[in-house]
């Protein structure tokens, strides 16, 4: 009977907890696969439904809009975006980007945007990728 007791107990924990996890999307063999909260992938922008890649953004990985350096009234940047390795420019470029035009969105921190693209990217970056796999072209 303690045996049992145990069980529901350790069942009553880690149920909830288990909500707490990254979130899993199912991949086209049935199998679930975790969703990578620095990369947004092309059945994720085709699935979400939004229009642009802002909403997309939004809609899937929120905290990417999120200003995460030490900010300051003489130092004050947005979160920059790239389509591939040309700037676009901040944040609300995305609003004029459909997102059916966008092949996946990578977000970079700070230190890996100062790495890719030089100094200057205290909040980090968002990069648009337009390459579209060969079976999606014709």
């Amino acid at each position: 009977m303690k045996a049992f007791a145990r069980l529901v107990l350790v069942a009553a924990v880690a149920g909830p907890l288990g909500a707490c996890g990254p979130r899993v999307l199912p991949n086209n063999m049935g199998a679930p696969v975790r969703a990578n909260p620095h990369f947004i992938s092309l059945a994720e922008i085709q699935n979400s439904g939004e229009s642009t890649a802002y909403d997309v953004v939004q809609s899937l990985r929120p905290l990417w809009l999120n200003k995460r350096g030490a900010q300051s009234i003489q130092f004050d940047t947005d979160i920059l975006v790239y389509l591939g390795t040309a700037q676009i420019g901040a944040l609300p470029s995305l609003r004029q980007i459909p997102a059916a035009t966008i092949a996946s969105m990578e977000f970079l921190d700070a230190k890996a945007a100062n790495y890719r693209f030089g100094m200057g990217h205290p909040n980090g970056a968002i990069v648009l990728s337009t390459e579209f796999p060969v079976e999606q072209q014709k």
